[in-house]
């Protein structure tokens, strides 16, 4: 499939257009760069010990608590993180059981008297509706 001269001029002057640009815009962007990666060198820089310092610190408390079976004590005080934290899903879990359990059938009696008045006020505003389109015609609609 072949191009129209037109459009290969158009796309080859894009192109080269460019190519010209790239180059430049990469030059603008250096200092940024530049900027960036000493604030990410400074930043490793001062951080990698505070890691290593952490991680020491983590195998000694691990060792010493080795006779207390650390890995049991880390379920433990996640259960009980999630026992004061993290309690939304078991609330709403309750919640909808409650619902369930004592709200349930008042509810939808609520809610079937309310469709049948909403059916009951949708029948009316039509019939007015329709009433006042006769008499803006001139008609009576209880006429047979």
């Amino acid at each position: 499939m072949s191009l129209p001269s037109a459009l290969r001029e158009l796309v080859q002057r894009e192109l080269e257009t460019a190519q010209l640009e790239i180059p430049r815009r990469v030059a603008e962007l250096k200092p940024l760069l530049l900027k960036l990666a000493t604030f990410g060198r400074v930043g490793i820089n001062y951080a990698y010990p505070q890691f290593i310092a952490a991680k020491e610190e983590l195998e000694r408390l691990h060792v010493e608590l080795k006779p207390y079976h650390p890995n049991e004590i880390l379920k433990m005080l996640v259960g009980l993180c999630l026992v004061f934290f993290g309690g939304h899903f078991p609330a709403t879990i309750a919640t909808v059981e409650a619902f369930r359990a004592y709200g349930i059938r008042q509810t939808s009696e609520s809610l079937q008297i309310l469709h049948r008045q909403q059916t009951v006020a949708i029948d009316a505003l039509e019939r007015d509706e329709m009433r006042e389109s006769f008499m803006a015609g001139g008609l009576d609609p209880a006429a047979p």
